[in-house]
C-alpha cells in the first residue's frame, strides 16, 4: 500500500500519455487529488506539490484513509522533498527526505501505519509515472502500476 500511494502522490500515467512532457510546463506548485474506493475500503488523498526548475521538488500532502469493515480511520500528513526528472512522457521522482505525522485519532492502527511511511525504504525510492495531459493548469498522471490517475491543477 505504501507504493501506490508514494507513487500516486508523487507520479502518475496512461495508455494516452504525451509523445514527449514540457518540463517548462510541470515547473510550479500544483494541487493534486486523488481518490481510490472499494467496496472494502475508501482512500483520499490531497496534495500540494511543487516542482522547481531545479529539478527539486517538494511536497505537502493529507492521506485519508476509511476501512468501515474493520472500523478504522486513519489520517495521515506527509511532507517531504526529492528531485525529479522527465523522460518523454515519463516523470520519474526520487525522495529523499519523508516526516509522517498522525492527524487523526490515536490508536494502533494508526500507529501501524505510520510506522510503514516512516520505515527507510521510503527514502531513496523512485516512482515512474506516465504524463497523460500537462497544460499550463493542468496535470494528469498514471502511476507505472496502473492504478488511478492523479489530476492536478493550478
Amino acid at each position: 500500500m505504501r507504493a501506490l500511494i508514494l507513487a500516486s502522490l508523487l507520479a502518475s500515467a496512461s495508455t494516452l500519455a504525451m509523445a514527449s512532457a514540457d518540463p517548462d510546463l510541470l515547473v510550479g506548485q500544483w494541487q493534486c487529488d486523488f481518490a481510490e474506493r472499494s467496496d472494502d475500503m475508501t482512500m483520499e488523498m490531497t496534495s500540494q506539490v511543487t516542482y522547481a526548475a531545479d529539478r527539486s521538488a517538494n511536497f505537502d500532502m493529507v492521506l485519508d484513509i476509511d476501512i468501515p469493515a474493520m472500523g478504522q480511520a486513519l489520517k495521515i500528513g506527509m511532507i517531504g522533498d526529492g528531485s525529479w526528472q522527465l523522460d518523454g512522457d515519463q516523470l520519474l521522482v526520487t525522495t529523499n527526505s519523508f516526516d509522517v505525522e498522525n492527524l487523526g485519532e490515536p490508536g494502533p492502527f494508526a500507529d501501524m501505519m505510520i510506522g510503514q511511511f516512516e520505515s527507510e525504504d521510503m527514502v531513496g525510492v523512485e516512482s515512474r509515472s506516465t504524463i497523460v495531459e500537462l497544460t499550463s493548469s493542468r496535470l494528469v498522471e498514471q502511476p507505472e502500476d496502473g492504478g488511478p490517475t492523479t489530476t492536478c491543477t493550478r
